[in-house]
């Protein structure tokens, strides 16, 4: 559906990175062996996906809540799986698989920003947008710091509907093999239930459970990979 020059320009693109080559007889472009290197290597960076996809099945069903991985990549959050419980299976989500999570106002992104150098979070923070969802969002850079010092404290963080009204989540970090911290595990659930005493009683300690489980599956699956 597009004019031959335009597709010569895309394919040739294609070729400098190796998606694709031309045929010297025919002068014909076929795939090289790029897409297929491109998406082994996708596969390795995401094979924590499937350490931790039990893990929030696990999480969901003991919580009630929907269970979720997040990542930072390339200076960004992003919500790698997700797991709804039987009770909120069909409650529409702020966030799904693949979309991008606010660093200042998500608890997925703010445990991965406390458990960075401070020199690094300060300059992601500065370089970032901050923008206001609600009026419980966080916007002041010196304001989150702050509270970073506390999430490391306490050892994980909550987004007291600062992202979406209504909507209470609280995550843990997940350490790499080298302690550092580029993944996080949460649950996200209405005000109400993550603010009972069953939230305090058995949620919160389940998900730190979740959270050193992955952490011991993913260092063991680094150490012998």
């Amino acid at each position: 559906g597009i004019d031959k020059s335009t597709a010569s320009r895309i394919l040739a693109t294609f070729a400098r990175h190796d998606m694709a080559y031309k045929e010297p007889g025919t002068q014909k472009y076929r795939l090289s062996a790029g897409p297929l290197l491109f998406s082994y290597r996708v596969a390795s960076v995401n094979e924590i996906i499937g350490l931790a996809h039990p893990i929030l099945g696990e999480l969901a069903a003991e919580t009630g809540e929907t269970a979720h991985l997040c990542a930072m990549q390339r200076g960004r959050i992003y919500m790698l799986d997700q797991v709804k419980s039987s009770r909120n299976r069909y409650m529409k989500d702020a966030a799904l698989p693949g979309m991008r999570e606010p660093f200042h106002s998500s608890a997925v992104g703010k445990v991965i920003l406390a458990y960075m150098e401070p020199e690094e979070a300060v300059g992601i923070l500065k370089s970032s947008r901050l923008d206001i969802f609600t009026d419980k969002t966080i916007s002041d850079a010196d304001t989150l710091l702050g509270q970073f010092v506390e999430i490391r404290k306490r050892g994980y963080a909550v987004d007291d509907e600062e992202y979406s009204p209504g909507v209470v989540c609280v995550a843990v970090p997940v350490f790499d093999r080298y302690g550092r911290v580029f993944h996080s595990i949460g649950i996200s659930g209405d005000d109400g239930s993550m603010r009972s005493a069953a939230f305090r009683e058995r949620m919160l300690p389940a998900l730190i459970r979740a959270g050193k489980k992955l952490t011991k599956k993913y260092t063991g699956s680094s150490a012998s990979g």
